[in-house]
């Protein structure tokens, strides 16, 4: 799992929300991200990520879909009730990869989708794409 260095970056403090039921899937994802420079805080539940992002907004979330619970859409849907697209980025991180899942997430107001397994340079850098984009204040 190496990261090539055009995409690895200076520890730059932002901060990656991982959620995802599967602890070898928030493990691998963290991994991921640490070696590209990002800090990352990682729940299995969306409840917890609705209450860490109610206490510390994170600078973009990578959301599993399908958890007990809250599902991911779900999970989406709450948040664009309060943060917008560029205030708060958020990548669905799923197995599904049907037309039809892709333009419910983006309906739902995810800003990106990205299908599992993860290519660990393509996710790199779909993180690096949004969190480049500058803030709506």
């Amino acid at each position: 799992m190496s990261i090539p260095q055009s995409l690895r970056v200076a520890p730059t403090h932002q901060r990656v929300l991982i959620v995802d039921d599967i602890e070898d899937n928030r493990v691998l994802l963290e991994r991921i991200l640490a070696r590209a420079g990002y800090e990352t805080e990682s729940c299995d539940s969306g409840a917890r990520a609705l209450r860490l992002i109610g206490l510390r907004r994170p600078d973009l979330v990578l959301l599993d879909w399908m958890m007990p619970g809250l599902s991911g859409i779900e999970v989406l849907k709450v948040i664009r009730e309060t943060h917008t697209l560029k205030q708060l980025p958020i990548v669905m991180c799923t197995a599904l990869g049907d037309r039809v899942s892709v333009v419910e997430a983006y309906g739902a107001g995810a800003n990106d989708f990205i299908q599992k397994p993860v290519v660990p340079s393509s996710l790199v850098a779909l993180v690096q794409q949004h969190l480049r984009r500058p803030l709506a204040a």
